[in-house]
């Protein structure tokens, strides 16, 4: 099963228990009540994980402790894609050993970490912004990232580069790119 059906069926099992039927979606509800998994919030993370003092660590996923932990300096967005970013690793690659999730890790050579990287960010963004929801709401209100990001409780760029992946957008707006870069040169 691909990452895009395994966030699909993880939501409609969520949806199905919960009756949600709008966004957003609950991601710490649906880590604790569909994954068991408690998320947990921190100010460094990179001790969970022995990772260097450059290192910049958003998120970790801990199979063996049922946890999720995400930075607490992060904006509420950025947590919530965290969450659904780790929750994607747990049903995609979970073998047991820890997952942590950095900037980097979808810069680097190896492309088996980048690919599982790119997985579950998919599956993040198809369990925050479904696609049926996302375009029903395009067809209704139209393509205005920012009120699409608010309506969906995501940060402007991943509803931005939702709108791409999904054919949407040709591309993501500049203004909403550059806050992206200015994020990534902070970390």
């Amino acid at each position: 099963m691909d990452e895009v059906e395994a966030a699909r069926r993880a939501l409609r099992r969520f949806s199905d228990t919960y009756r949600l039927t709008a966004p957003p979606v609950d991601v710490a509800e649906l880590a604790g009540s569909l994954c068991c998994l408690r998320v947990r919030l921190g100010d460094d993370l990179r001790a969970l994980v022995n990772a260097a003092p450059d290192v910049h660590v958003s998120g970790v996923l801990l199979p063996a402790a049922w946890e999720i932990w995400v930075r607490r300096d992060e904006s509420e967005t950025r947590r919530r894609f965290t969450i659904g970013h780790e929750i994607g690793h747990h049903f995609l690659h979970s073998d047991g050993a820890t997952v942590l999730c950095r900037a980097a890790d979808v810069d680097q050579d190896e492309e088996a970490a980048r690919l599982k990287e790119r997985q579950a960010n998919r599956f993040a963004a198809e369990l925050l912004m479904p696609e049926p929801l996302v375009r029903e709401r395009v067809k209704r209100d139209g393509f205005d990232v920012t009120d699409l990001a608010r309506t969906f409780d995501v940060s402007p760029i991943a509803m931005a580069y939702r709108l791409v992946n999904l054919e949407v957008l040709e591309i993501v707006p500049p203004d909403i790119e550059a806050e992206q870069l200015r994020w990534r040169r902070s970390v």
